[in-house]
């Protein structure tokens, strides 16, 4: 189930604004103060992915009239090119990985520009479990690291019942017991395949313009892992 800041970023993302969009208009025709930037980026470890997506009460901004927007990640500029997804204007870049947090710059030569917004990223990783039998539990492992992420785990099967839940703390290891994975029946397969992910989200929100009435920024970050698990029941 989603959060009321997951709709949030959902509705920023879209240009949903609660009623039927007008067309696309032009970032000249907005002001800053009623700009909505919408970022979701994910990394599931083989490459990532960003999008931005800009809105009003009027609809799906595009960028006019000299306006800008610049991303970047550590030291790394990154290229944004613009497209069309769901009929909204959208900038996308697609860099090897989410390894720092991303700086959005919003330059504006006739308006107020936004420069270093900053879009949080939740640490990469790298997750590893080994095969279970018997009685053993599944221990999972990966570089625990602090921060205000949030911590997912699902795993799944043909031959199981799917696990999916949130895990309170990021100690870098986990384990669950043979007890918890709910066999599907005697006619299952010997060996099943597990398939393991483990999810880092962070979530930003907040103004455009620090001190500026209206603005928002609202951006949902994830790093996801998986791991291919054997289980003999």
């Amino acid at each position: 189930m989603r959060t009321a800041l997951q709709w949030l970023i959902a509705a920023a993302a879209t240009g949903v604004t609660g009623c039927a969009l007008e067309p696309v208009r032009d970032s000249g025709e907005i002001s800053t103060r009623d700009l909505t930037m919408g970022l979701a980026a994910s990394d599931a470890g083989g490459g990532a992915s960003v999008k931005i997506r800009l809105s009003s009460p009027l609809g799906s901004v595009r960028l006019a009239g000299g306006d800008a927007l610049r991303l970047s990640m550590g030291d790394q500029a990154l290229p944004l090119r613009e497209g069309e997804e769901d009929g909204q204007t959208v900038y996308r870049t697609e860099p090897v990985g989410l390894t720092a947090d991303l700086v959005i710059d919003l330059e504006r030569p006739d308006d107020r520009s936004a420069l270093g917004v900053v879009a949080g990223v939740p640490p990469p990783f790298t997750l590893a479990a080994p095969g279970l039998a018997g009685g053993e539990p599944l221990e999972l492992s990966w570089e625990a690291a602090a921060g205000g992420h949030t911590l997912g785990l699902a795993v799944e099967g043909e031959c199981i019942a799917p696990i999916a839940r949130s895990l309170a703390n990021d100690t870098g290891a986990y384990s669950i017991a043979q007890a918890e994975l709910i066999h599907a029946g005697p006619g299952s397969a010997a060996t099943c395949p597990l398939r393991v992910t483990l999810t880092r989200t962070a979530t930003t929100q907040g103004p455009l313009v620090p001190g500026v009435e209206g603005g928002r920024i609202y951006a949902y970050v994830v790093q996801s892992r998986s791991t291919e698990v054997e289980w003999q029941p």
